[in-house]
């Protein structure tokens, strides 16, 4: 991916740049310029309520060139309906004549005015579309479609829709839109039954985004479950990159690269997962800075993580190269160090996987000084679907939540990998060094492995 994209929070002055995008997508995907007389209608429908109404469900995607795309989504589709045509449309509608032609013969700008003056059928939600009362709109010029940004931006949408409460999300798609109906579809996203009143050549398609919790059962259990469903919905919604980050660490192995992993505070524990351990590569390298773990100084950990510029210090002990792989933990997504870690590993020539959670890095600014989060640094981003501030569970009389999950999840992606480049690695044809348990009959294997590797590796 093109490491110029960056996704951020809209803003109000980003209201000229959405309208001209909705304008430029608006004819099936390509640019629908030419057809409108009125070139501010279709982004009164579509973009304007949005940003000024949910303006915490929208999200810009910007490169060097300027804003190139947005995600809008709303929680409550009743709810902002019903602010849409209170709030919103009064001013607009004040300064709209109905078109006066036979409707047969109108413009198309004339049935977008007809629409703003009678938002019936855009404000199409139905009963039978409780179960996904959630609803998205996105839209990204050609030149930043095709990267993976689309997905990225969707997929951090989702996750703060999904800390919302809301139980699922549905969207609208144009019937001639092939390319973003597929992309949809690949998302999890299926058709939904419209009745008469829809919209014409529309679709709506809407995907879960929560497994309920039962508050009656006991806190182990309701523990218990969220961690399930948090696991089901990495291997259902994060397949494809686990995939690929397969693939990628596969290859590396095949032509003598190396893993590496990096994370702070609770995080560092993914580092050390990947290293010395039974089932777990030789040519696995944790990037480890005893500063930002918790067995020493914790307090100062927590503050150190958000230094800029100390990360370059951390990774020159190390001897990383081009081709090798990088997976940078954080849950948050929001500190300096892991941020900056993984743009250097990018800049080094390293393919860098970040593992984070997009709810929580959606809620949360950025402390790094680019404006960038550890998904947009990133070659690839693997969500753990956890939740707003990682503990799952409430009790009551106390004033947050008990119960993180972050280390399950992030234990699992981290292994997935592992395993999964291993397969890929002996499809090669290579097999690489992988140790055995020494509390089995591991030690004469292995110390040949630890005597080639010992000179490299620092922490053995």
């Amino acid at each position: 991916m093109n490491p110029t994209f960056l996704i951020r929070r809209a803003r109000l002055d980003d209201q000229r740049a959405f309208y001209e995008i909705c304008l430029r997508t608006s004819d099936n995907g390509a640019d629908g310029s030419h057809l409108h007389d009125d070139p501010a209608a279709l982004g009164h429908l579509f973009v304007g309520p949005y940003l000024n109404l949910e303006p915490d469900f929208a999200l810009a995607l910007e490169d060097a060139t300027g804003v190139c795309g947005y995600c809008f989504g709303a929680p409550n589709s009743a709810h902002f309906y019903a602010r849409f045509q209170r709030e919103w449309l009064p001013p607009i509608q004040a300064k709209l004549r109905p078109p006066a032609s036979d409707p047969v013969r109108w413009t198309l700008s004339e049935r977008l005015h007809d629409q703003l003056l009678h938002p019936e059928a855009v404000a199409y939600f139905p009963a039978s579309f409780a179960p996904w009362p959630a609803h998205v709109h996105i839209d990204l010029l050609p030149r930043a479609q095709g990267r993976g940004w689309g997905r990225r931006m969707l997929e951090l949408q989702l996750a703060a829709l999904r800390e919302t409460g809301a139980g699922g999300v549905h969207l609208r798609a144009a019937t001639g839109n092939a390319r973003a109906l597929a992309f949809y579809r690949k998302l999890g996203f299926t058709d939904l039954p419209a009745g008469p009143e829809a919209p014409p050549d529309s679709l709506f398609l809407g995907r879960p985004l929560l497994i309920p919790m039962n508050t009656d059962l006991p806190v182990v259990e309701r523990y218990f479950d969220e961690s399930n469903r948090q696991l089901r919905a990495v291997f259902g919604t994060q397949r494809e990159k686990l995939d690929t980050a397969a693939r990628w660490l596969g290859e590396a192995l095949a032509a003598e690269h190396w893993l590496y992993a990096f994370g702070t505070g609770h995080s560092h524990m993914l580092a050390e997962e990947i290293f010395y351990r039974a089932g777990n590569l030789g040519r696995a390298n944790p990037i480890l800075d005893e500063r930002l773990m918790l067995h020493k100084e914790a307090i100062d950990a927590t503050y150190l993580e958000r230094e800029p510029g100390l990360a370059a210090k951390i990774l020159a002990n190390y001897p990383v190269e081009a081709g090798d792989v990088l997976i940078v933990a954080s849950n948050s997504g929001r500190n300096a160090v892991p941020i900056e870690l993984a743009l250097l590993g990018r800049e080094r020539g390293l393919k860098v996987i970040a593992i984070t959670n997009l709810a929580q890095s959606l809620a949360w600014p950025t402390r790094h000084p680019s404006g960038q989060r550890l998904c947009d640094a990133a070659e690839l981003t693997i969500d753990n679907c956890g939740i707003n501030g990682d503990a799952a569970v409430y009790l009551n009389g106390l004033p947050g939540k008990v119960g993180p999950t972050s280390t399950i999840t992030g234990a699992f992606i981290v292994n997935a990998i592992i395993v999964g480049g291993i397969e890929q690695a002996l499809k090669l044809g290579h097999t690489p060094e992988v140790f055995i348990s020494s509390n089995t009959s591991g030690d004469e294997h292995n110390s040949w492995i630890l005597q080639k590797y010992r000179s490299r590796v620092r922490h053995l």
